[in-house]
């Protein structure tokens, strides 16, 4: 039996150029397109299948917001295909930077699958991808650019729950998906912020300076997940002070060595709300031993 394009999603083969890491626009990418159902390839003009192949020019899809991403989708008209042996054979190639890929594009049908970035927990930015369905997508490359979308800083493959977990910096980033089979193009790219999460224990690492602070004078505090609200430092069991200030990245505060500790070795921790606990409820680090002078 042959298929038309009328129900059918279009046939795409993308390439992307990249240089050092980052993609690299004004380029010509030229594709051969071999149809597997009889093994003709695409003439040039790219309407007619013949037993010659021919080089036809791939276009950028967007400079600005995907550069170095390129693409040549096969005209609806040209979508003749049989079920026995369904997909086409697209040969990339571009000169400068060299770049050689081969893909097979395989026809699915729609109407659409569309896919989701969720964020999950917080400092592991955890994306979930999913079709209309809420059917997990295993398989699907999950690609994470930085806030401006001109370099790719990390890429995975989701799993079988359609989960890809990534180890980023609080920050904001571009993601990007895709899949054999599916059609992304409606999400691509979708702007994601890795935020603290309340509910995460802070983490404290260390004290600055290490020993020695007086009464009154300043200390710094690193670690992770601090907080930005309600966030305060025990000290012992003698008193609990505020912070005065927080990074934006919320891995750096400061307070004051409180009145009552000079000449003791106190146990310092970082404590927040926790909201599943509330009123009284509250989230500690592990402590640190520290002088004060």
């Amino acid at each position: 039996m042959q298929h038309t394009n009328q129900s059918w999603d279009a046939i795409r083969g993308y390439l992307q150029v990249e240089s050092a890491g980052v993609g690299v626009t004004g380029e010509s990418p030229t594709v051969v397109v071999q149809r597997l159902s009889d093994g003709l390839f695409l003439e040039a003009g790219g309407l007619t299948w013949g037993a010659t192949a021919a080089s036809l020019a791939m276009t950028e899809v967007d400079a600005v917001n995907f550069p170095g991403l390129y693409v040549y989708i096969i005209a609806t008209s040209a979508l003749v295909y049989e079920d026995s042996y369904p997909g086409y054979l697209f040969h990339k190639t571009n000169a400068t930077p060299d770049v050689v890929e081969t893909e097979l594009v395989v026809p699915q049908q729609r109407p659409a699958i569309e896919g989701v970035a969720l964020l999950g927990a917080v400092g592991d930015a955890v994306f979930t991808v999913e079709d209309t369905l809420s059917t997990p997508i295993q398989g699907a490359l999950v690609r994470v650019y930085d806030s401006a979308g001109t370099e790719l800083l990390t890429q995975g493959i989701t799993d079988a729950s359609g989960n890809v977990t990534f180890g980023l910096p609080l920050g904001s980033y571009q993601v990007r998906v895709s899949a054999d089979g599916y059609d992304f193009s409606g999400i691509n790219p979708t702007s994601v912020t890795v935020v603290a999460n309340d509910d995460v224990t802070p983490e404290l690492d260390g004290i600055v300076p290490s020993t020695g602070a007086l009464e009154g004078e300043r200390i710094a505090l690193h670690g992770r997940f601090f907080g930005d609200t309600n966030v305060e430092v025990v000290f012992g069991t003698i008193s609990t002070v505020t912070l005065v200030d927080v990074n934006t990245d919320q891995t750096v505060a400061t307070c004051v060595v409180p009145a009552g500790t000079t000449g003791l070795t106190v146990p310092i921790r970082i404590q927040k709300l926790d909201p599943a606990n509330q009123p009284s409820g509250r989230l500690q680090s592990g402590a640190i031993s520290y002088l004060v002078g």
